[in-house]
């Protein structure tokens, strides 16, 4: 937390932030720093990815389908974007 302090608009070091508040259970302190991530850097696949996948995790299907529909529509190649879809439906 204190590398994203010291340098908040790092996308590199916010997806490694999320990934390890995801991996110690905080579903939405990785939620925050995916959220903040897409805000830096709208068009972040590995964001829109992982977000979908935390919003599925705590039951929020409907914002889970909706960001990996989108992600799958604007990158029809990304399959595990395809993947994630397919477990949150």
């Amino acid at each position: 937390e204190s590398a994203v302090a010291s340098n908040p608009d790092d996308v590199q070091t916010r997806l490694l932030l999320a990934a390890v508040l995801s991996s110690e259970g905080d579903g939405p302190g990785a939620i925050r720093q995916y959220e903040e991530v897409l805000r830096i850097d709208p068009d972040n696949r590995d964001a829109h990815l992982y977000l979908g996948e935390q919003y599925g995790k705590a039951g929020e299907l409907d914002k889970a389908i909706e960001i990996l529909t989108r992600l799958t529509e604007r990158r029809p190649k990304f399959f595990l974007a395809r993947y994630y879809l397919g477990r949150v439906l």
